[in-house]
């Protein structure tokens, strides 16, 4: 007889713990952007999709026609595929990047020393900003994680993979105290590559400054899909 694979199982939190505290593997986190939203309307924080939407089209507003097709889209997953498609098609990577750079941005805390920053995010002002931690606003949850990480060392949070392209995991463990290794992926690439003292970071996306951004699926990626 044929074998079939079985639907998942999916057991509840109780289950959940009592597997973490009897495994002796290395226990790995991802996140994704739920992290680094703003946690109510105005707050500090990566905008949602919808918010990364507007940017991009407020970047094309003078050709309506090249954001046109991303209103045709059946959810935002493929809109803002659609919508990162249409601007490298029309204004190339780097103003995909300086998109993530201004998204990125609205995660600061707002001081009026900081009030024309955003106009210039060229590479030494994001290097400057991604080491003023006290700058950046964290919401309770990063809070938590940053402590987390920072004080349970080896078979926990050794390890962490993020497709976001922002600091706030790293500021995270900084205000705890802990020490941390950026990785920044936008293509294959291997872990075992990087070594040192500190929770790896690994950005799977890449990073918002110095390096590309990827928001479409690559060549390798879309073959594993089809």
């Amino acid at each position: 007889m044929p074998v079939t694979n079985p639907s998942p199982t999916f057991h509840n939190y109780d289950v959940l713990l009592e597997r973490v505290a009897n495994s002796s593997r290395e226990i790995i986190f991802f996140f994704g952007s739920a992290l680094s939203l703003p946690e109510s309307e105005g707050a500090p924080g990566v905008p949602s999709v919808a918010g990364i939407l507007s940017l991009v089209e407020a970047t094309l507003m003078d050709t309506p026609s090249a954001f046109a097709p991303v209103r045709d889209q059946p959810d935002e997953g493929a809109a803002y595929q659609k919508a990162f498609q249409q601007l490298q098609a029309y204004r190339g990577q780097d103003a995909a990047n300086e998109v993530i750079r201004r998204a990125v941005f609205k995660s600061r805390k707002v001081t009026s020393s900081q009030a024309n920053t955003q106009e210039t995010l060229d590479l030494n002002s994001c290097r400057a900003l991604d080491d003023d931690f006290a700058g950046w606003h964290l919401r309770p949850s990063l809070i938590a994680l940053g402590k987390l990480l920072a004080n349970h060392s080896g078979r926990l949070g050794k390890t962490v993979l993020t497709t976001n392209f922002d600091p706030l995991i790293q500021t995270a463990i900084r205000t705890s105290h802990g020490m941390y290794i950026r990785i920044m992926m936008h293509d294959d690439g291997a872990l075992s590559q990087s070594e040192g003292p500190g929770i790896q970071i690994v950005h799977l996306h890449g990073y918002w400054y110095g390096t590309d951004t990827l928001h479409v699926p690559t060549k390798s990626e879309a073959a594993a899909i089809n």
